[in-house]
Formats: structure tokens, sequence, C-alpha cells
């Protein structure tokens, strides 16, 4: 290969990363967008990751909710009780939510992708000291729905929980990269991003994970990308959040605490797979909120039936603009 060559393919990367960072950073050139969105029972779409409806001409959303849940013993009901499930909706333009089922109890930071057949669910189930038979440590859970029916119904046929190996206290938040079936979910490899928690380190780091055939897990630490998000000032925690393919590039969504234990200081990172660039990803809001949660990013077809990436995100309460908190939801058709 010539010298020639290579700087040509190095231009080419740089400019397909500056184009994506173009039409993901700023919401003020956004085609839709909608801050603070919930569902229709008033729900934040908190860590929503969306994918177009492969059946109808719609949308899919699995989230995260927080809300009280009574406890009854005997006659006696306490009603005071908050707790996190995982839930999915559909929606027809990206701003309406329709929740339709409830797939976890105990469980936060799903994602979602669509199979041939049916869709696989990935959460972080968190543990609880009062329920002996679970596990005593946040771990990742996997769930099968073998087609649309079953998903929206909250009724997997298959289930498993990924034993911890990096952590003896949480392991969670994933992102499945990629899954191939050959031919069936029994006959399966998915690659999963997580985080796990670093009891040395007292934050919480990247991880890297394959699930074989839904019944063995393997795992690793992603020290490089650690490595290179301490070198742009996180010096707190890093998760993984997703990967989309962009002018024949993947490119990854990171997100990094600055400053440990400080939730004002999340900052969201993208990588270039290819080259091994990362970067800062300053999304740039329409009255400037700076601290930034949960990014995920999905190729669709819009409503109105043009190509582009959706991106969701959380803004955060503490460094929010005024009326910008909560689940930010926005696209820019491709020119």
């Amino acid at each position: 290969m010539s010298i020639k060559t290579v700087i040509s393919e190095e231009n080419l990367i740089d400019a397909q990363r500056r184009k994506f960072k173009d039409y993901v950073q700023n919401v003020n050139m956004a085609t839709k967008y909608v801050y603070n969105a919930r569902d229709d029972e008033k729900n934040e779409l908190k860590a929503i990751k969306i994918i177009q409806d492969p059946f109808e001409n719609s949308y899919m959303g699995v989230y995260h909710i927080l809300k009280n849940e009574c406890v009854c013993n005997g006659q006696e009901c306490r009603c005071d009780n908050m707790v996190f499930s995982v839930v999915v909706a559909i929606s027809n333009d990206l701003q309406n939510w329709n929740m339709k089922a409830k797939l976890a109890k105990n469980a936060i930071n799903p994602y979602i992708i669509s199979l041939s057949p049916g869709f696989l669910v990935a959460w972080e189930k968190l543990s609880w000291k009062d329920d002996v038979t679970a596990p005593q440590y946040n771990h990742l859970h996997f769930a099968y729905y073998p087609d649309r029916a079953s998903l929206l119904n909250g009724q997997a046929t298959r289930h498993y929980d990924a034993p911890v190996s990096l952590s003896m206290t949480a392991e969670g938040s994933p992102n499945i990269y990629s899954a191939t079936l050959n031919p069936d979910i029994d006959h399966s490899v998915i690659e999963v991003g997580a985080h796990f928690y670093d009891e040395v380190e007292c934050r919480d780091r990247l991880q890297k994970g394959t699930l074989i055939d839904f019944n063995t897990w393997r795992s690793r630490s992603d020290k490089h990308i650690d490595a290179k998000l301490n070198n742009l000032g996180v010096n707190g925690s890093t998760y993984s959040y997703d990967v989309i393919n962009f002018g024949d590039y993947n490119i990854g969504v990171f997100e990094g605490e600055l400053i440990q234990d400080d939730p004002d200081s999340w900052r969201l990172f993208c990588h270039d797979f290819h080259s091994g660039e990362v970067e800062p990803l300053n999304i740039i809001t329409h009255h400037d909120s700076i601290s930034f949660r949960y990014p995920r990013l999905t190729k669709i077809t819009t409503p109105n039936g043009k190509s582009s990436i959706l991106v969701s995100v959380y803004i955060q309460d503490h460094q929010s603009a005024k009326d910008e908190s909560g689940e930010l939801i926005f696209y820019r058709v491709f020119d």
C-alpha cells in the first residue's frame, strides 16, 4: 500500500467521523426533537434504546422506570416500595409512546435488537438482599422473545443470567455489538459491551463479553478504551453504550465521569473502531445543557420515509438548562 493510499484512507476516516459528529451533536440542527420524553403513563423514557419495528410502520423502545409497588402481607399492603422495572413501548412518530408491557422487575439500562427471528433484550439485573434465591450482585440478564407478540406481551421464552467474573459487586449496563444465529438462539454468538465495578479503583470500568449458544458467558476488561478515556480527562467511571455503522465504519459511543462521584461531570465520547481514535462528543442543546448519560444511536427510516440517525440521551437534572432535563430524543435526516 502506498503512502498516498494510506493518507487518503486516513482522510476518508476522519471525514466520516466529522460527518457523524455533525449529524448527532447539534440538537439545534435536528429535523425533529423532544425534550423530557415520556410515555402515555407519564413515565420518563430513561435510558431508552429505540429500534425500527421490523413488522409495522412504527418504532419500539425499551427503558427503565421507577414506580411505587405494593407489597401485601395477609390483609395489609404497603405501597411505598420504589422499584425499578424494564418496560417496552411502541410509537408511530417517535414522540408519543404507548407502554405495552413490563419485561423485568428490579432491572435497569436495557438494550434491544431485532433478530431473524425474534428479539433479544439485555438489561442489568439488580440484586436485592432480601431475596435469598437471587444472586447477591448486579449482573447481566438476557431474554429472548421469538416474535413481536411475545415481546409486546412481555413473554420471553428463554432467559440467561450471566455469571459475574470481573466484579463481585456489579456488572451491567449492556449494549449488544452483534448477534449471529446459526440458525437459532441455541446456536448463536452474541457480542456484548458492558461495565463492571472495579473494587480496587472504586469505580466502574468497561468490559466486553461473548454469550455463546445462550448458555456460556465469557468476559474480559476493555483496558484499551478505558485508557484512551482516561487520557481525555475521565477520572471517574466509564460505560459503553452503543455502536453504529456510519459510512462503512463502526463508531462506538461511551460515557465518562470527569470527576469521581460528581453527577454533573458526565460527558460523552465517540470511538472510531477503524482508526482507534477516541474524541469528545459534545451535544449542543437549545439552552446549553452540559451533563449527559445513557447515549443510544439507531439508524432509522423516519415517519416521513427519510434515512436518519436517531439519538436518545438523558440530560442530568443538576446541569440541565431550563425545560431540558430528562430523556432527549432527536434525529437529523441525511442530506
